[in-house]
């Protein structure tokens, strides 16, 4: 069965055709009744589908179109529409010779089921052959009456709609304009009039510099270039800048748009001013404090080195005092000493002076690694190659002692319960 498919909305007849595909028919389409007339010609199909509100030529028309011809006359003709006036749309199609008015919408299943009902049965309320109106001044009254009531009642509806769209403007705090091609006020919103404490009157009519004379040359220099790009290019145009307000100075982000007749010329510019004062104030505390933090780490890596550079200056004079004031008098003392023990402790007492002054013991004695003392002493022994009884000798503790310290050490170290040796690990990781 061909299937002709008669709406102004694109979807509506995009639904309706994947309906009637579902059930195997072929769909024509058409976006009101003038090219369904002549789709109906061209195709003669089996069954239309009309919507009743189009533009151009209404379902009406086109009902009373198919109607007059001999040859399309036959054809069932079912509307599917909103309906607009209640019985009257009805009565005045199936007087036209409708067989069926559907109100949408209908669930798919629902539609196509009243469809097949009404094919089966035949025309409701109508005798089998399709009647014009007898008196053409009846249908020209009804007819009438339905349109003039879908006119106000689109009327009504756009009314609403720009009542609802002046409501939401003039609400918003952003300064709302529309300029003509002379680039005078045709529209101001309430924040513009209120901030400048101006009735519209005062603005419509006049350009920038007649309605704000308080604005400073500048200003309206920008303003003017804006909007004339806008005429001049037929695209939107942004920019931002301080302004001088009364009572304050604040920085805007302005935009304005075209907006074009139905020929596509642009006929006015619709210009939308925010403040963005506090935005900008925050960025530039942000930038500000970007600005000290990396001159703070400035000076914070200058402080390290000068701290690295005074700590490697005071350890190498330290490590000078001891070579040329602190061992002389140390070997001297070895004289004096005959004894083999007394040698070694004298020998101890100078590295341990020595280690005080070299990084090893410094890296010994670093709070991550926790080592006690009398663990830093066993560890520089043991790293200069003494073994456990020298170092029990050395610092008069028992070998089981020194043995506990060094296991003590390699657990400190991490090497604990590992086929590390501690001395090449000791002169490895903490070589001066």
């Amino acid at each position: 069965m061909k299937v002709l498919v008669v709406d102004d909305m694109r979807e509506d007849r995009k639904l309706l055709r994947y309906i009637a595909e579902r059930q195997g028919h072929e769909v024509f389409e058409a976006e009101n009744g003038l090219e369904g007339v002549r789709v109906a010609i061209a195709e003669r199909p089996d069954l239309i589908i009309s919507d009743a509100l189009m533009p151009v030529m209404d379902g009406f028309r086109f009902l009373r179109a198919i109607k007059a011809d001999e040859a399309l006359a036959s054809i069932p003709f079912i509307f599917y529409s909103a309906a607009y006036q209640g019985k009257k749309d009805l009565e005045l199609a199936l007087t036209l010779g409708a067989d069926k008015y559907i109100i949408k919408p209908l669930e798919p299943k629902v539609f196509w089921r009243e469809v097949e009902e009404t094919l089966n049965r035949g025309r409701e309320m109508v005798s089998a052959v399709p009647k014009l109106v007898a008196e053409e001044e009846e249908y020209l009254r009804k007819y009438s009456e339905i349109v003039a009531y879908k006119l106000e009642q689109k009327i009504r509806e756009v009314e609403e709609a720009r009542r609802q769209l002046h409501t939401l403007v003039d609400n918003l705090p952003d300064f709302i304009a529309r300029f003509d091609r002379s680039f005078c006020y045709t529209f101001v919103n309430s924040s513009i009039t209120a901030t400048f404490a101006k009735p519209s009157e005062q603005f419509i009519g006049k350009n920038i510099a007649e309605a704000a004379p308080g604005l400073a040359t500048e200003q309206i220099r920008l303003a003017t270039e804006s909007i004339g790009r806008v005429f001049a290019l037929g695209t939107p145009d942004f920019y931002e800048g301080p302004w001088l307000m009364p009572m304050s100075a604040k920085t805007f982000e302005i935009r304005n748009f075209p907006e074009e007749d139905g020929a596509g010329n642009v006929v006015s510019v619709l210009s939308i001013a925010r403040d963005i004062t506090e935005r900008k104030r925050a960025e530039a505390l942000l930038l500000n404090q970007a600005q000290e933090l990396s001159e703070a780490n400035i000076a914070l890596k200058v402080l390290l080195d000068h701290s690295r550079r005074t700590e490697s200056e005071l350890r190498d004079k330290m490590l000078t005092n001891i070579e040329n004031l602190t061992i002389p008098y140390l070997n001297q003392l070895e004289n004096y000493v005959t004894q083999v023990e007394g040698h070694s402790q004298l020998n101890l007492v100078k590295n341990s002076i020595k280690d005080l002054a070299t990084s090893f013991s410094g890296k010994l004695s670093s709070p991550v690694l926790g080592l006690t003392p009398r663990e830093i002493q066993v560890a520089d022994l043991i790293r200069n190659g003494r073994s456990n009884k020298e170092i029990a000798a050395l610092l008069f503790l028992s070998v089981g002692t020194v043995e506990f310290y060094r296991d003590r050490i390699r657990n400190k170290l991490d090497i604990k319960n590992k086929k590390t040796n501690l001395r090449a690990y000791l002169n490895y990781q903490f070589k001066e």
